[in-house]
C-alpha cells in the first residue's frame, strides 16, 4: 500500500518562490482533522526518500554499517547517522517506511540540516503542524541539577504533513536541530 500513497490529499506543484506551502486541512487514517504544510518533493533526507528501495538508499548512502533482518523480509539498516526501517510489501523489493537521520550534514532538500537552530524551521517551512514539547523533571535534584537535566533531556519535536501518510519531524533540543524524521504510513 505503500507504492501510490504519495497521489493522496495533499500535493501540489512547489511554487518556485517559497519552501512552505498554504496548509491544506484533510483528515488523518483515523479520519481526525490535520494541517498538511510541507510538499511531499520536499520531505528527504540527503536524498533518501520513503519508497525507496535498499539498492537505492545503498547507492546513495553506501553500504550500512549494521542491518538486522526482521521478519517478513524487513530489515532495520544503519548508515552512520541515518537509521532506515524497510518493509517488505513486496518480498523482492524491500522499501524504506522510516528514515530517522542525527549525523552531521544530514539535511532535507530544503537545505534544513542538523545542527541548525530551532528558528529555521519556520522560515524555511512556516509553521509547523504539530508541535510537541517534553520537558523532564526529577522533583529531589537541587536546582542547578535540575537545570542540567532538564537541559540534557528536554526537547521539543516540530511535525510538517505532506499528506495524510508522510510526514517530516525535526527534533530540536538546546534550541538546535538534534533529529530529522521520516515517516510514511503503511
Amino acid at each position: 500500500m505503500v507504492a501510490g500513497l504519495t497521489a493522496f490529499g495533499c500535493l501540489t506543484a512547489i511554487p518556485s518562490t517559497a519552501f512552505a506551502r498554504e496548509p491544506i486541512i484533510i483528515g488523518n487514517l483515523g479520519g481526525i482533522p490535520i494541517s498538511c504544510s510541507v510538499y511531499a518533493s520536499q520531505i528527504a533526507v540527503n536524498g533518501i526518500r520513503t519508497e525507496d528501495n535498499i539498492d537505492a538508499v545503498n547507492r546513495v548512502l553506501g553500504k550500512p554499517w549494521s542491518s538486522t533482518k526482521l521478519r517478513g523480509g524487513s530489515y532495520k539498516n544503519y548508515y552512520g547517522g541515518v537509521l532506515v526501517t524497510f518493509i517488505a510489501l513486496d518480498p523482492n523489493n524491500p522499501v524504506a517506511l522510516d528514515i530517522v537521520a542525527i549525523g552531521k550534514g544530514m539535511q532535507t532538500p530544503d537545505g534544513v540540516a542538523i545542527g541548525m537552530p530551532a528558528t529555521v524551521l519556520s522560515t524555511v517551512y512556516g509553521t509547523a503542524d504539530s508541535v510537541v514539547t517534553e520537558r523532564h523533571t526529577a522533583s529531589k535534584l537541587d536546582a542547578a541539577k535540575q537545570k542540567e537535566h532538564a537541559r540534557r533531556l528536554d526537547k521539543t519535536i516540530y511535525e510538517y504533513n505532506a499528506n495524510e501518510c508522510l510526514t517530516m519531524s525535526f527534533v530540536v533540543q538546546n534550541n538546535a536541530i538534534v533529529e530529522i524524521h521520516i515517516h510514511q504510513d503503511e
